[in-house]
């Protein structure tokens, strides 16, 4: 039988997350997955950083059944988002907020546009990555870019929807859906009708 005072200590070694990139750990070489797994039947011992990370996983597992698994078709959504003004190796966060029910997503494939990214103004699309999840998106630019152009779909039966971005200084986004508009900066919230 394990040491109890062994096993308390290692708990208490998980318990202290740190950040190591973008990836998030817990103080020691578990990550913070393993860690949640190996404590979710006793939540009562996560730090609230490890909670937080546990609640977004509950969150979008609940999303998928509501939106991916219903019994009723949920409809797509086009948007279109122009990044302008995006300094070189700048990173660009678009994030619907946790209590939308929505997704970002690349259509059906019924002739749908499905994702693209092009420029108008740029000679060339300077994109070094680029990553997009069912609540978040980011760029990352290499380059100065004048304008990066975002078409996907959003799946809701919403009729608008809510996020935020993290841009950049001096950068600029454009929401638009067929009937709205809307522009922020900086580390703003959004709402755009459908």
């Amino acid at each position: 039988m394990d040491d109890p005072k062994k096993q308390s200590e290692s708990k208490a070694s998980r318990k202290s997350p740190a950040r190591s990139g973008d990836a998030m750990e817990t103080g020691t070489d578990v990550p913070v997955d393993e860690a949640l797994a190996s404590d979710a039947d006793d939540a009562s011992t996560l730090t609230p950083a490890q909670q937080k990370h546990l609640r977004s996983h509950l969150n979008e597992a609940a999303l998928a059944s509501r939106i991916f698994q219903a019994d009723e078709p949920v409809p797509y959504q086009p948007v279109s988002i122009v990044l302008q003004n995006v300094r070189a190796n700048s990173k660009v966060f678009v994030t619907i907020r946790d209590d939308q029910a929505a997704a970002w997503s690349e259509g059906d494939g019924k002739g749908l546009v499905g994702l693209s990214f092009s420029t108008t103004r740029d000679q060339a699309l300077y994109l070094s990555n680029f990553l997009i999840n069912v609540r978040e998106f980011y760029v990352q630019t290499y380059n100065d870019s004048q304008e990066i152009l975002v078409q996907l779909y959003v799946r809701t039966a919403q009729h608008d929807l809510r996020g935020r971005v993290d841009l950049p200084p001096g950068a600029i986004a454009t929401l638009q859906s067929r009937t709205d508009r809307t522009s922020v900066v900086g580390l703003s919230a959004f709402a755009i009708d459908f």
